[in-house]
This record gives C-alpha cells, structure tokens and sequence, in this order.
C-alpha cells in the first residue's frame, strides 16, 4: 500500500478517488486510517463522522472504526473496536493477525490477547 511505503497524500488522494466512486465502506475506513497516519486529525474526524453517521443507518464494521483509530494511532479505541469485531466473527478480523496496519500493536499485550482469542 502507498500510505505504508511513505506516500501518505498520494494514496490518501487514491482512497478519496475510491471514495467519491462508490460507497464501500472499507474504502471510507481505509481513507480515514491514511489520513490519520498523515496527521490530518480534522479529516480524520470528519471520517469517523461520516462513519458513525452511517452506522446510524446501515451496519458499519467495528473493524472500519478500527482501522481509523489504528491510523490515529489510538491503542485503547483500536483494540476495543477489534475485540468487537472478533465477537461478531467478522470475517475481516482475521487479517488483524498480518496487516501491516496493526504492525503498531504488536506486543501490546491486549491486543496480543485478541490475536489469541481469534476463531
């Protein structure tokens, strides 16, 4: 991925172009977790609005809220939002084990805990 060899405004550009294309959520969340890991907190936050604004009417991932978070680098909301996913048996908690995304968690002992308790 652009944004994890350093090109962080590029691939955020791509994720928006993603973005204004369809409406897939996992492109959203993917756009929010770039924007974090560029710094842009405001953007990021207008995400997670949108995110929770979509969650108020469709189903809305706990792993979306997770890969934000995880781009603003906030352990606690991160691990819990995992650990959500994991007792939904969301299907995409499971890459948790080998995405680059979540490489910032490893060795933290709570989310070690959730790697374990994976189905």
């Amino acid at each position: 991925m652009l944004a994890q060899q350093g090109a962080v405004d590029r691939a955020a550009a791509e994720l928006q172009a993603a973005v204004d294309s369809t409406d897939a959520t996992i492109f959203l969340a993917t756009l929010g977790w770039a924007l974090g890991v560029a710094g842009r907190v405001e953007e990021t936050e207008r995400v997670l609005d949108e995110l929770r604004s979509r969650a108020a009417r469709d189903y809305v991932s706990p792993i979306c809220f997770a890969l934000v978070h995880a781009g603003l680098r906030d352990r606690p909301i991160t691990v819990e939002r995992l650990r959500q996913a994991i007792e939904e048996r969301s299907p995409f908690a499971i890459w948790m084990k080998v995405d680059p995304i979540f490489d910032q968690f490893r060795g933290d002992p709570g989310f070690e805990a959730l790697l374990h308790s994976l189905y």
